[in-house]
């Protein structure tokens, strides 16, 4: 017969380690429980932006490289073996009359930290353009300079298509049309308005919002 062990006699020090031993085995499970709870999350957020036509955009501003998910490629139009990377080649394929806009907007954002909002058109590979609203954020590094900018861009053709034929309807009506803002301030006005108003909209006030073809009425004094 084999001869039993007699028990071990635990040492203060024995029980210690062993305490630390299972501490760190309940955190490893605790580390790998939240690492599965953070990609099931990160999947759906995934699942979530690629359904909606969201792409997203990493911005290291001290590399200069800019990192574009898949859907940032699609919404531009340039596979991703054909992007560099850098603020060049995203110039380039922006609307020439855009391209001012953009800048000031990316420079703002950049110079004060704070949120970058632009919305702009895209030349696409087969000669059409594409609409896109694009909003990020600059981040500040220890020195308080913003050294990363991360945002996200969609599609907005299809609204600014509608928003062109609403306007050209406007336009075409024998009735006066206009809009106020909350501090009544006219903010568009059409044709008809404009004749009956006796009052020019000039482009010192944005008489044309650009392609939204939003005239602004400035009063004149008489």
């Amino acid at each position: 017969m084999r001869q039993r062990r007699p028990p071990r006699d635990w040492t203060d020090g024995d029980v210690a380690l062993l305490r630390d031993l299972a501490a760190a085995a309940v955190t490893e499970l605790e580390l790998a429980t939240l690492s599965l709870d953070y990609e099931a999350d990160r999947v759906r957020w995934q699942l979530a932006v690629s359904a909606g036509g969201v792409g997203s955009f990493d911005w290291d501003l001290v590399s200069g490289h800019i990192d574009w998910d898949e859907q940032m490629h699609v919404l531009f139009g340039i596979p991703r073996e054909q992007f560099g990377g850098t603020i060049e080649e995203f110039r380039a394929v922006v609307h020439p009359d855009d391209v001012a806009g953009v800048e000031q907007a990316i420079d703002a954002a950049i110079s004060t930290c704070s949120q970058y909002d632009a919305e702009y058109r895209v030349l696409l590979p087969d000669g059409t353009e594409r609409w896109v609203q694009a909003r990020g954020q600059a981040l500040a590094g220890e020195d308080g300079r913003a050294v990363r900018m991360l945002g996200a861009a969609y599609d907005t053709t299809a609204k600014r298509d509608a928003e062109g034929r609403i306007a050209r309807v406007l336009e075409t009506m024998s009735a006066a049309f206009f809009l106020l803002d909350d501090a009544w301030r006219f903010t568009y006005v059409n044709a008809e308005a404009v004749r009956l108003l006796g009052r020019p909209a000039t482009s010192s006030s944005g008489a044309w919002c650009g392609s939204c073809s939003r005239r602004r009425w400035a009063p004149t004094s008489r």
